[in-house]
């Protein structure tokens, strides 16, 4: 079962080791431009970096990954994965149900196992329009035995 917090997962990413997974729901078309993916991109660099670098087409990537390490600034080790769930950016529901299912499945593979802790915001729900519950079942539905934690952003003042 899929456990909900509130939070800010760019902080808790950064400084603390509450986890040792990050995944978030990425366009095809290397944008970071708003969102959490905006926030994530402004304060580690390098996830947006590997986003742009990655050799795959737009095309290739849908239902796919890319993924970098380093470690936060308390020193934990952290995966973070752009896990390609929608092909491009706009208004309506952009989030891809296959997409997303294909690159978790793709994640569980790589990353699944290994007793790591995951977390990720509530990917496709926000601007990619997607339907949270749906969403929601598709990763308990995969990551059924994993330790997975999902972030629902809460700002603190």
């Amino acid at each position: 079962m899929i456990k909900t917090i509130k939070g800010d997962l760019v902080k808790i990413a950064d400084e603390t080791s509450l986890f040792d997974v990050y995944i978030q729901g990425c366009n095809c078309q290397s944008v970071m431009g708003a969102g959490v993916a905006a926030q994530i991109a402004r304060r580690f660099p390098m996830v947006y970096k590997v986003d742009k670098e990655s050799k795959l087409t737009p095309r290739q990537k849908l239902g796919k990954y890319t993924s970098c390490n380093f470690k936060n600034s308390i020193k934990h080790r952290i995966h973070f994965i752009n896990a390609y769930t929608q092909f491009t950016v706009g208004m309506g529901v952009q989030v891809d149900y296959m997409a997303i299912k294909d690159s978790f499945e793709a994640i569980r593979t790589t990353f699944g196992g290994c007793k790591l802790r995951f977390a990720m915001p509530m990917i496709g729900a926000g601007l990619g329009g997607g339907d949270w519950t749906k969403i929601k079942g598709i990763a308990e539905e995969v990551f059924k035995h994993e330790d997975v934690t999902v972030i629902e952003y809460e700002q603190k003042l």
